[in-house]
Order: C-alpha cells, then structure tokens, then sequence
C-alpha cells in the first residue's frame, strides 16, 4: 500500500498571517479577506482525497484516516479567524 502526506489547510477563511503584519504595521487592510473557499471539495475536484475539519476530533478523525489513505488528503481545518489572526501579532511584535 502507498503511502501519502496529509495536506492540512488551516483555514481563516482569508489571508491570516497578511492581515496581521499589515495591522501591527499600522496599514490598511486590501483584498485579504476570502469568500468561503471548501478545499476539501477543491481536492475532491482534482482525484484527491478531501475531508473538512470544524473541530479538534474531527482533525484527529481525518489526519488518521489520511495517514493510511493510498492518495494525499487535503484536509480543510476551519478555525475562528479573531484568535487565530491574533497569535500572529504577538510573534510580529517581537
């Protein structure tokens, strides 16, 4: 049996990591924002394996099931985009 990655997109439903710095830098915030993007149909879409994720368990349910799957799972693991946005300032600030 093959073996393969899992691929998991942590999913802010924008562009995170972007809307911090340009925050902490006092910038104003362009074009950062997504529409509600389903990567794990868009895996689906291309012969991949794709399973959402909206909790921890269901994290741990599909990263198991991927790490015996015989093709790359995409797994889309929705978070609250506050808080995860917010852990970004504090490593922008150091």
């Amino acid at each position: 049996m093959a073996w393969a990655a899992p691929i998991i997109v942590i999913n802010d439903r924008a562009l995170g990591t972007m809307k911090s710095r340009q925050k902490s830098r006092g910038m104003t915030r362009h074009s950062l924002d997504l529409q509600n993007v389903d990567f794990a149909v868009l895996a689906r879409s291309c012969g991949l394996r794709g399973a959402t994720a909206e909790t921890p368990e269901d994290l741990e349910t599909h990263l198991k099931a991927a790490m015996d799957a015989d093709c790359a799972t995409v797994i889309d693991a929705r978070v609250d985009p506050q808080p995860y946005q917010d852990n970004f300032a504090r490593i922008n600030d150091k």
